[in-house]
């Protein structure tokens, strides 16, 4: 099928649907599309996003996605996604953690909040996923052998600064010049959202995941 036209980005303070579709950053120059993405589309300077509670969960929940996705990877020979695992799990963990210590668990996880605690814990399923999964079984079939800890373990956080490193760059490239729609990206904000939604508005498309 064709790929949906692309569509003028919104021009409100709050993010809208039109934000999980494929956008056409207006601007003659790249730093203009730069600036109408910051003003029109970026919301972190709006509500909570980088905080120590997403990123602390966002740990806690790497641990286990790291963990499964390695087991899963070495038994089966296939990194997997975990995208909308964490963003589930996330969602899920700090709901459950508000009902069991409310005081320490704080206030509802605004939407960026839940987006930064899933990139944190899916950036951890990832690195184990494709680094470790792939060179560990790439070194045994050419060398009969096992490579040491510390060779895996400096390997991983080499990855893992890279990523880092390239992340902004990348993402201002690929994302908002070129417009690239990323599958895993979209159906992590999809689930996002749905999972943010309140009320009425929640149901239909929690039944739509499903």
């Amino acid at each position: 099928m064709p790929s949906p036209a692309p569509r003028d980005a919104p021009a409100g303070d709050s993010p809208t649907d039109a934000s999980l579709t494929l956008l056409r950053i207006p601007g003659a120059t790249q730093q203009d599309a730069d600036t109408f993405w910051l003003t029109h589309v970026y919301q972190g300077d709006r509500m909570p996003q980088l905080t120590l509670r997403a990123v602390a969960l966002g740990a806690g929940l790497g641990v286990l996605t790291c963990a499964t996705n390695l087991y899963a990877g070495l038994k089966t020979g296939v990194a997997f996604g975990v995208a909308i695992t964490a963003a589930l799990l996330a969602s899920a963990t700090h709901g459950a953690l508000r009902r069991a210590v409310p005081r320490v668990a704080g206030a509802p996880l605004s939407l960026l909040e839940l987006g930064c605690a899933q990139t944190v814990a899916s950036s951890a399923g990832y690195a184990t996923g494709g680094a470790l999964v792939s060179v560990q079984g790439a070194w045994l079939l050419t060398t009969g052998h096992h490579l040491p800890g510390w060779t895996l373990l400096a390997w991983t956080f080499l990855l893992s600064a890279l990523g880092v490193l390239f992340a902004v760059p990348l993402k201002r490239q690929l994302v908002d010049r070129e417009q690239l729609p990323f599958a895993s990206g979209t159906a992590a904000a999809a689930t996002a959202r749905a999972l943010h939604a309140g009320g009425v508005d929640a149901r239909p498309r929690l039944r739509m995941l499903g």
